[in-house]
Protein backbone atom coordinates (compact mmCIF):
# COMPACT_ATOMS: atom_id res chain seq x y z
CA UNK A 1 0.00 0.00 0.00
CA UNK A 2 2.80 2.48 0.84
CA UNK A 3 4.33 2.24 -2.64
CA UNK A 4 0.92 2.80 -4.23
CA UNK A 5 0.37 5.89 -2.05
CA UNK A 6 3.77 7.23 -3.06
CA UNK A 7 2.89 6.79 -6.75
CA UNK A 8 -0.33 8.77 -6.30
CA UNK A 9 1.44 11.57 -4.43
CA UNK A 10 4.14 11.73 -7.11
CA UNK A 11 1.49 11.97 -9.83
CA UNK A 12 -0.41 14.76 -8.06
CA UNK A 13 2.75 16.75 -7.38
CA UNK A 14 4.47 16.23 -10.75
CA UNK A 15 5.43 19.55 -12.26
CA UNK A 16 5.89 21.31 -8.91
CA UNK A 17 9.65 20.64 -8.59
CA UNK A 18 9.44 19.06 -5.14
CA UNK A 19 12.70 17.57 -3.90
CA UNK A 20 12.88 14.23 -2.08
CA UNK A 21 13.14 15.80 1.38
CA UNK A 22 10.03 17.92 0.79
CA UNK A 23 8.17 14.97 -0.68
CA UNK A 24 8.91 12.85 2.39
CA UNK A 25 7.71 15.68 4.64
CA UNK A 26 4.45 15.95 2.68
CA UNK A 27 4.05 12.18 2.83
CA UNK A 28 4.44 12.35 6.62
CA UNK A 29 1.36 14.58 6.98
CA UNK A 30 -0.98 12.74 4.61
CA UNK A 31 -3.37 10.12 5.92
CA UNK A 32 -5.12 7.56 3.74
CA UNK A 33 -8.80 6.66 3.98
CA UNK A 34 -11.21 4.45 2.04
CA UNK A 35 -14.86 5.47 2.06
CA UNK A 36 -17.53 2.98 1.09
CA UNK A 37 -20.45 3.95 -1.15
CA UNK A 38 -23.04 5.80 0.96
CA UNK A 39 -20.61 6.73 3.76
CA UNK A 40 -19.79 10.35 4.61
CA UNK A 41 -16.53 12.25 4.43
CA UNK A 42 -18.08 15.30 6.15
CA UNK A 43 -21.47 15.34 7.84
CA UNK A 44 -23.92 18.26 8.00
CA UNK A 45 -24.11 19.78 11.46
CA UNK A 46 -20.54 18.82 12.31
CA UNK A 47 -17.16 20.43 11.71
CA UNK A 48 -15.60 19.39 8.40
CA UNK A 49 -12.12 18.94 9.84
CA UNK A 50 -10.54 17.24 6.83
CA UNK A 51 -9.27 18.35 3.46
CA UNK A 52 -9.25 15.38 1.13
CA UNK A 53 -7.37 14.64 -2.07
CA UNK A 54 -9.47 12.20 -4.07
CA UNK A 55 -7.46 9.47 -5.74
CA UNK A 56 -10.24 7.17 -6.88
CA UNK A 57 -14.03 7.25 -6.73
CA UNK A 58 -16.84 9.78 -6.77
CA UNK A 59 -18.29 11.94 -4.01
CA UNK A 60 -20.97 14.61 -3.87
CA UNK A 61 -21.68 17.56 -1.60
CA UNK A 62 -25.35 17.95 -0.71
CA UNK A 63 -27.50 20.04 1.56
CA UNK A 64 -31.17 20.19 2.46
CA UNK A 65 -33.24 23.32 1.92
CA UNK A 66 -35.76 24.72 4.39
CA UNK A 67 -38.46 23.12 2.25
CA UNK A 68 -36.91 19.67 2.67
CA UNK A 69 -35.54 19.48 -0.87
CA UNK A 70 -32.18 17.91 -1.56
CA UNK A 71 -29.64 20.10 -3.36
CA UNK A 72 -26.39 18.78 -4.76
CA UNK A 73 -23.84 21.58 -4.81
CA UNK A 74 -20.94 19.76 -6.47
CA UNK A 75 -19.26 16.50 -7.34
CA UNK A 76 -15.69 15.43 -6.58
CA UNK A 77 -13.96 13.21 -9.13
CA UNK A 78 -10.41 12.64 -10.36
CA UNK A 79 -8.58 14.10 -12.11
CA UNK A 80 -10.54 17.36 -12.49
CA UNK A 81 -12.05 18.02 -9.07
CA UNK A 82 -9.93 16.19 -6.48
CA UNK A 83 -9.93 18.57 -3.49
CA UNK A 84 -12.68 17.37 -1.15
CA UNK A 85 -13.89 19.58 1.69
CA UNK A 86 -16.17 22.45 2.56
CA UNK A 87 -13.49 25.17 2.46
CA UNK A 88 -15.39 27.71 4.53
CA UNK A 89 -15.98 25.33 7.40
CA UNK A 90 -12.58 23.65 7.10
CA UNK A 91 -10.71 26.95 7.30
CA UNK A 92 -12.95 28.61 9.89
CA UNK A 93 -13.30 25.45 12.02
CA UNK A 94 -17.08 25.78 12.08
CA UNK A 95 -19.96 23.36 11.54
CA UNK A 96 -20.96 22.67 7.96
CA UNK A 97 -24.48 22.76 6.52
CA UNK A 98 -23.67 20.18 3.86
CA UNK A 99 -22.67 16.55 3.80
CA UNK A 100 -20.04 15.07 1.51
CA UNK A 101 -21.05 11.52 0.62
CA UNK A 102 -19.40 8.78 -1.41
CA UNK A 103 -21.47 7.88 -4.48
CA UNK A 104 -19.10 4.98 -5.09
CA UNK A 105 -16.30 3.40 -3.10
CA UNK A 106 -13.58 6.05 -2.91
CA UNK A 107 -9.95 6.45 -1.84
CA UNK A 108 -8.52 9.68 -0.50
CA UNK A 109 -5.56 11.20 1.25
CA UNK A 110 -6.49 13.81 3.79
CA UNK A 111 -5.06 16.43 6.13
CA UNK A 112 -6.50 18.21 9.14
CA UNK A 113 -6.30 22.02 9.22
CA UNK A 114 -3.66 21.72 11.93
CA UNK A 115 -1.58 19.37 9.77
CA UNK A 116 -1.96 21.68 6.79
CA UNK A 117 -0.77 24.69 8.80
CA UNK A 118 2.27 22.70 10.03
CA UNK A 119 2.96 21.56 6.48
CA UNK A 120 2.97 25.19 5.29
CA UNK A 121 5.52 26.03 7.99
CA UNK A 122 7.75 23.00 7.49
CA UNK A 123 7.57 22.73 3.69
CA UNK A 124 7.19 26.28 2.31
CA UNK A 125 6.82 25.05 -1.29
CA UNK A 126 3.42 23.62 -0.32
CA UNK A 127 2.09 27.18 -0.12
CA UNK A 128 2.49 27.49 -3.89
CA UNK A 129 0.87 24.09 -4.48
CA UNK A 130 -2.06 24.95 -2.22
CA UNK A 131 -2.52 28.29 -3.96
CA UNK A 132 -2.64 26.50 -7.31
CA UNK A 133 -5.28 24.04 -6.05
CA UNK A 134 -7.29 26.92 -4.51
CA UNK A 135 -7.20 28.80 -7.83
CA UNK A 136 -8.32 25.68 -9.71
CA UNK A 137 -11.13 25.15 -7.21
CA UNK A 138 -12.26 28.75 -7.63
CA UNK A 139 -12.29 28.41 -11.42
CA UNK A 140 -14.31 25.20 -11.14
CA UNK A 141 -16.81 26.98 -8.87
CA UNK A 142 -17.16 29.83 -11.37
CA UNK A 143 -17.74 27.38 -14.20
CA UNK A 144 -20.41 25.66 -12.12
CA UNK A 145 -22.16 29.00 -11.50
CA UNK A 146 -22.09 29.93 -15.17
Amino acid sequence: MTENIREHIDKILEGYKIDTKELLAIFHYLKFIEIKKGDTFCKAGQRCGKLGILIEGLLMAKFDTNKGKLNISRFFYPPNNIIVTNFENFKNKTRTDESIIAIEDSKLFYLTIEDLEQLYLNVPSTNKIARHFAEESYITALQRIH
